[in-house]
């Protein structure tokens, strides 16, 4: 064990994974299973839709940064909002994994560039399963921020020592993933954490995935 995955970074992503477009198929399908069997993908998905009945029942703007697998895109897609759900497309899973789940004409796509520039701001913004992807996970919390509006909410997950064949940056517990977001004046309004063997949460460097709700307010 050494606290870090086999990839160093994106661009070591991109070779080993997105380059092969057979290897990019099977491992879509397997994202795609692992939403309908792995119970901590489940119950991460449960709590969204709890929150979001709980606090995102006024939502008119909508952004989901990254597209995790596709679901919290797909529950927001008939719900009432005055714009289209977005998508801020992240890497070529990002808007491939979603129109499993909705179609193309149901959300907007935006790539992560343009987002650099926007100036518009989202009352619900999801970050789901994002932050591992990447060298510098702080770029995404910074977008993220950028993103909300002041009254708005930010739901985020991310996979704890969880080592994937696209996962670049690794977080050794859930406080280093809800400190990133509390160090930024961020409040905490919801927590979970769920492992992947829960007999093994005791033992040092247990995977698990993790969800937050934060809001600025």
């Amino acid at each position: 064990r050494n606290d870090c995955y086999s990839n160093a970074s994106y661009m070591e992503v991109e070779k080993r994974v997105f380059a092969d477009k057979e290897k990019l198929k099977s491992f879509k399908l397997a994202l795609l299973i692992s939403e309908l069997l792995w119970p901590q993908h489940f119950l991460i998905y449960l709590r969204f839709i709890h929150l979001f009945k709980q606090y995102g029942d006024k939502t008119e703007k909508f952004v989901d940064i990254g597209g995790s697998h596709g679901q919290y895109l797909s529950y927001v897609f008939n719900r009432y909002l005055t714009e289209k759900p977005v998508l801020i497309y992240t890497n070529p899973l990002s808007a491939d994994m979603v129109q499993w789940f909705v179609s193309p004409s149901g959300f907007e796509i935006i790539d992560e560039k343009s987002i650099r520039e926007t100036i518009r701001e989202y009352d619900w913004v999801t970050m789901g399963e994002t932050l591992e992807h990447t060298e510098n996970p702080a770029q995404y919390v910074d977008i993220a921020l950028r993103l909300l509006s002041k009254e708005g909410y930010l739901f985020v997950t991310a996979p704890v020592n969880a080592p994937a064949i696209d996962h670049v940056y690794c977080f050794r517990s859930k406080e280093e993933v809800l400190s990133m977001f509390r160090d930024k004046g961020l409040t905490l309004v919801d927590e979970l954490q769920v492992f992947a063997e829960e007999s093994q949460k005791l033992r040092h460097g247990a995977a698990s995935v993790c969800s937050a709700l934060f809001r600025k307010v």
